[in-house]
């Protein structure tokens, strides 16, 4: 009787190891590791200068809204991008 405790005992605690080392794993995996996605926006966003973007989004502003300045469709398509990435990267 007592040797089969002992052996339930083993297996208790080898059970309990493996699900240790099963969770430290998983938690490295998830927590540990950043997910592509999540890096890719962090460089993109850390080379972006909003002060820059406003800065230049405010000049084509004025230059859109004046009768005195015409601006280029490609310009224009700038401009609705520097929008864009204002809004993604800019709190």
């Amino acid at each position: 009787m007592g040797q089969q405790v002992s052996k339930l005992w083993d297996m208790f605690k080898s059970l309990v190891v493996i699900a240790i080392i099963a969770w430290a794993g998983w938690y490295g995996y998830s927590q540990l590791k950043p997910t592509p996605s999540v890096v890719d926006n962090t460089v993109e966003g850390a080379s972006f200068n909003c002060r820059q973007a406003l800065s230049k989004l405010a000049e084509d502003y004025a230059c859109r809204d004046s009768g005195s300045c015409t601006m280029t469709s490609d310009e224009l398509t700038d401009l609705k991008n520097r929008e864009t990435d204002i809004e993604k990267y800019c709190n």
